[in-house]
C-alpha cells in the first residue's frame, strides 16, 4: 500500500524561523557530510534517512537564499541537457 505523501514545508519553514538561518546553514553542511558518509557504507536503510535529512535542510536553505522553485527547475533542465549532451558526445564512460 502506498504511503500519503504529505508536505512539511511550512513545518519545516517554522524551524528555520525557531533556529535561525546561521545554525540551519551549519546544520545543511553536517547533513549532506552524514548522507555522504550513509552512501559509503551502501546501507539503503541509512541512505534513506539521510536524503530525508537533507531533503528537510534543502527547503531551508533554499528559504535562506531566496531561491524559487522556478530557478531550481531551470537549473535542473540545464544540467540534465548539457550532462546528456556529453555522454552523447563521449564526454563519459559508459558502463
Amino acid at each position: 500500500m502506498p504511503v500519503a505523501y504529505e508536505s512539511h514545508t511550512e513545518d519545516i519553514k517554522n524551524i528555520l524561523r525557531i533556529l535561525g538561518p546561521i545554525k540551519q546553514l551549519d546544520k545543511t553542511k553536517e547533513e549532506l557530510r552524514e548522507l555522504i558518509d550513509a552512501i559509503d557504507t551502501l546501507n539503503q536503510d541509512n541512505i534513506t534517512e539521510e536524503i530525508a535529512d537533507v531533503e528537510i535542510m534543502l527547503v531551508q536553505l533554499k528559504a535562506i537564499l531566496g531561491v524559487s522553485e522556478a530557478q531550481i527547475h531551470i537549473a535542473k533542465d540545464r544540467k540534465i541537457r548539457r550532462t546528456l549532451e556529453r555522454v552523447r558526445g563521449g564526454y563519459y564512460e559508459t558502463h
